[in-house]
Formats: structure tokens, C-alpha cells, sequence
């Protein structure tokens, strides 16, 4: 593991986030601290950035998967497993297999990396952990002394654009803002998929 054990361990919550966000490289945009509960927020491209980085293989099996839930078992390598779960109370996008997916992953791999300094939920989550978990508005001073970045969009607040799109314009602007992401190829697919599907349908609109 890249984190220093002995130096995480009798470190304090506001020094573990530098530790683990310079073990990995990690930017102020894939990591920030949510003010309100003084907690660490990891992105979904951040995690999968330390997966690769600690060579983290995650399979899944889907445990329940209905109208308004789904239920995904997530477990690496060595015998650990978690769930990640999706249900119309906790996910604004009915996804709710992709998300559910999601939220395993980002589980499994920070109680992997974390469950010999300290473990899991002490101070780290995935962004889709919570819905308040939002990086707008609840973000504190960058991990490092760089100018923190203009904050991307969310591939959920590009996923809610194309879904409201009434316009070839609008869907092409999304589409730019893809393309200067550094996206995981199953958000890629899915935001991809759900511009064919915005233009089939701003084109049967206009159609009419």
C-alpha cells in the first residue's frame, strides 16, 4: 500500500486527507472535504485512480434488482466484500444498477486500502455515498497550494442536462463538456448512450 501506516495512524482526520490524497495523486477536484460533516469526499474517477494505482480487482454480483432498487455485491481479491445499494430515496437518476454498482465499488476499494490505518468511515467516503455529499458549495481549501481548478460538472448533473435537453444545441454542448472530461469508460458509454437517445428524441419532437 502507498500510505504511510504509521504516519496515518497518529495522524488527526485534517492531516489523513493530505496523507492519502499525496499517496495517490490526487486533485482538489477528486477529492475535497464536505464542510458540514468535516468528512472526506473521494470521486468515483479518484477512487478508481487509486484502484489502479494499488492494482484492485473488483467483481460483482447482483444481489437484488427490481422497479426502484437494486442491491450489488462488490468483492475483491482477497475474500472482502461490500454492497452497494441504490434506491429511489438515496438516487436522484432511476440508474439505480449503475449506481448501486458504483457506490460497491467505491466501498470496496477505500476498505481495502484504509482497513489497516484506521478503517473505513472514519474519515473517507465515495461521492455518491449520500446525495449531500455534493462537491458544490461544500468544499474546503484544495489538498495542496495550487490554484483549486473551476469545478466539472457531475456525470449525474450531465446525465439530468441531456435528460432535459429540448434542443440539438443544448445536447451538443453537453457533448463538449464530455469530451474535456477524464471519464471512466462506463460513465463515457452511459452519458454517450443518453445523448443518442436525447437527439432521437429532440428529432421525433421536431418532427411532430
Amino acid at each position: 500500500m502507498k500510505i504511510n501506516a504509521e504516519k496515518y495512524i497518529k495522524a488527526d482526520s485534517e492531516e489523513r486527507g493530505k496523507i492519502l490524497a499525496k499517496s495517490y495523486g490526487l486533485s482538489a477536484h477528486q477529492m475535497w472535504k464536505h464542510q458540514q460533516s468535516g468528512k472526506w469526499i473521494i470521486s468515483h474517477a479518484g477512487i478508481q485512480s487509486i484502484a489502479a494505482q494499488e492494482d484492485i480487482i473488483v467483481d460483482y454480483d447482483v444481489i437484488a434488482a427490481a422497479e426502484g432498487f437494486a442491491i450489488i455485491k462488490a468483492s475483491i481479491k482477497d475474500g472482502q466484500s461490500t454492497f452497494g445499494e441504490a434506491t429511489k430515496a438515496n438516487c436522484k437518476m432511476a440508474y439505480y444498477v449503475a449506481m448501486a454498482e458504483k457506490r460497491a465499488f467505491d466501498r470496496a476499494v477505500l476498505i481495502h486500502i484504509l482497513r489497516h490505518v484506521g478503517g473505513y468511515g472514519a474519515d473517507f467516503y465515495g461521492e455518491d455515498e449520500a446525495d449531500d455529499f455534493k462537491q458544490s458549495g461544500n468544499q474546503s481549501k484544495p489538498t495542496n497550494n495550487k490554484k483549486e481548478p473551476e469545478k466539472a460538472p457531475t456525470v449525474g448533473e450531465l446525465a439530468s442536462g441531456l435528460n432535459a435537453a429540448t434542443s440539438m444545441v443544448q445536447v451538443k454542448g453537453i457533448a463538449q463538456q464530455v469530451k474535456a472530461m477524464d471519464l471512466s469508460q462506463d460513465d463515457l458509454d452511459f452519458l454517450t448512450d443518453l445523448a443518442s437517445t436525447a437527439k432521437a428524441r429532440i428529432a421525433e419532437s421536431d418532427a411532430a
